[in-house]
């Protein structure tokens, strides 16, 4: 018997929206309207079983429902009533995408898990990052290093960006280094001088994406031995961010064709030391996780523009 099933997103689906589960849905532009309609789905799942019949789409829906259901239940080990009540708490409040909840045969709340889905990817390590941290809250909060990388690249390599350019109008606009560093953060452009930037980025962009990653390459550099690998970062208070964000959470990966779902366990990691670094990330050695961790320092629009990030990843040991 399909789930009965109680949830605060109550759009129902349309019948055409299985489509977005059967494209690899790469177009960046439309990530976020095709998670949404994705995440709902998932949240109504047992509504669309009026779609089973359809002419068109009725075998896919059928393959998706039935999976869906199948790997939900998985998820609970205790004996329960076929009621699952789905959550969506997306947003930047949350690291996770929903609260499933399971009731017991007594109608009882007998279980509830995080859940994260991910589309078109089956495995952790496929997955692009699994934590992204704003360059501030890396230095202010969890204090990773002295000096944000913000910061470092006003001080020794916005110059030599603009120079590429050269643009009068551009270099009248620079602000104080307490003003950029207050407004590099945020990925709207309001300030005009990072709306200038954004839209002079289409000139010389090559250039422009090499000098960038040049200055993170040389800002990981000052804090990691490219040779010994020895590191002055400190990885205490990122590791309990991991922590605090992945612990008792669940994966629920949609390959296009099935579902899967990959408990994760990282309630006792420790980062032991770096044990690779790259041109723009270095990797971690973890103990008591089956996956090594890869920290990478990127530009979240436009290389030199806005939204210094941080991004953590699961690899292969």
């Amino acid at each position: 018997m399909m789930s009965q099933m109680l949830s605060k997103a109550l759009t129902m689906p349309h019948v055409q929206d299985i489509k977005y589960f059967l494209a690899p849905g790469k177009v960046r532009g439309d990530n976020a309207i095709s998670n949404s309609i994705r995440e709902n789905v998932i949240c109504n799942y047992d509504k669309c079983v009026i779609y089973k019949d359809d002419a068109e789409y009725g075998k896919h829906w059928t393959g998706l429902i039935e999976d869906l259901h199948k790997n939900l239940h998985s998820l609970c080990d205790t004996p329960c009533q076929d009621i699952i009540m789905i959550e969506p708490m997306g947003g930047m409040k949350h690291n996770y995408d929903f609260n499933v909840s399971f009731v017991g045969l007594n109608q009882e709340l007998i279980k509830k898990i995080k859940v994260e889905f991910k589309h078109n990817k089956s495995k952790l390590t496929s997955l692009p990052q699994f934590l992204e941290l704003h360059d501030k809250k890396c230095i202010d909060q969890l204090k990773i290093c002295d000096e944000r990388y913000a910061e470092y690249y006003y001080d020794h390599w916005l110059d030599k960006y603009l120079a590429i350019d050269n643009d009068a109008m551009v270099l009248s606009l620079k602000p104080d280094k307490d003003t950029y560093l207050k407004r590099v953060g945020d990925n709207t452009h309001k300030h005009a001088f990072f709306h200038a930037l954004y839209v002079s980025y289409e000139k010389h962009t090559n250039e422009k994406r090499e000098l960038a990653q040049v200055s993170i390459r040389q800002y990981l550099e000052k804090y990691i031995d490219s040779t010994s690998l020895v590191t002055t970062f400190n990885f205490d208070k990122i590791t309990q961010k991991i922590k605090d964000s992945q612990t008792d959470k669940v994966y629920l990966m949609w390959d296009c064709v099935k579902f899967h779902t990959q408990v994760v366990n990282i309630a006792n990691i420790q980062i032991k030391k770096i044990i690779k670094l790259n041109n723009l990330c270095f990797d971690v050695e973890v103990e008591n996780f089956i996956y090594n961790i890869q920290i990478r320092l990127n530009w979240g629009n436009s290389a030199g523009v806005t939204t210094p990030r941080w991004k953590c990843s699961f690899i292969n040991k």
